[in-house]
């Protein structure tokens, strides 16, 4: 497969207009859902939000459900949205989510208390779509391998493309690079006030996205949503 193919990732998106997608873009300098730069807000942080937002930008606010991949041979974007479909029908939303700023992985996100009904989501999207994703290639191995992963996170990486999946999964909205200790710290206190007000209420996970980044320097834009049962 060319390196110039597109890739394509199933995210949960808060709500295009909501208090919470309007927050993330200007803090990113990019709304995925449009797929256009907004002016950014720094939040009183100067060079340090810069460094922050750096690598989570590209790829948009959102929660993974299916990490980004390759299409596999003969299978179509259409074929995607078709079977997101499906497992639409067949999954219902999950509680609204009460959200709070926690650290992963040495960056900030936005975690729930409890995963367990995402976690059911994120399978179903999975086991649904891992017939339509390309093999890793090499690069994106290599990519995956610089991460400390385990012997079983290994064997997960191999068999579906990703490391964190089935009990593995952590459901996160990132907000932050992988920044020191005191960085984060700077940036949760910073982020911490604009973002009470917002997650005083809790968020709905009503559809899942397909975002599609037509080519590796271009950030990943919304290409369509998919409304879960009720």
């Amino acid at each position: 497969m060319g390196g110039a193919a597109p890739r394509y990732a199933i995210y949960f998106l808060p709500d295009e207009g909501s208090a919470l997608a309007h927050f993330a873009a200007r803090w990113f300098g990019y709304d995925c859902h449009t797929g256009h730069a907004c002016e950014r807000d720094t939040y009183g942080l100067g060079e340090l939000s810069a460094e922050a937002v750096d690598t989570p930008a590209r790829y948009g606010f959102h929660a993974t459900l299916v990490a980004p991949f390759h299409l596999a041979p003969a299978i179509t974007v259409d074929n995607v949205v078709a079977r997101m479909e499906a497992i639409a029908r067949s999954v219902r939303c999950p509680p609204p989510l009460w959200l709070s700023i926690g650290v992963l992985d040495g960056f900030l996100a936005l975690r729930p208390e409890n995963d367990i009904s995402l976690r059911r989501l994120a399978l179903a999207c999975m086991f649904g779509c891992d017939t339509l994703r390309a093999a890793l290639t090499d690069k994106e191995r290599a990519r995956r391998l610089r991460a400390p992963l385990t012997a079983y996170q290994r064997i997960l990486m191999e068999t579906y493309g990703y490391p964190y999946v089935g009990d593995q999964f952590r459901f996160h909205m990132t907000l932050t690079g992988n920044l020191g200790e005191r960085e984060r710290e700077r940036v949760s206190t910073a982020l911490g006030r604009p973002l009470a007000p917002i997650l005083a209420d809790p968020v709905e996970l009503n559809a899942i996205s397909l975002l599609e980044q037509p080519d590796p320097e271009a950030n990943f834009r919304l290409h369509s949503r998919v409304a879960l049962s009720a």
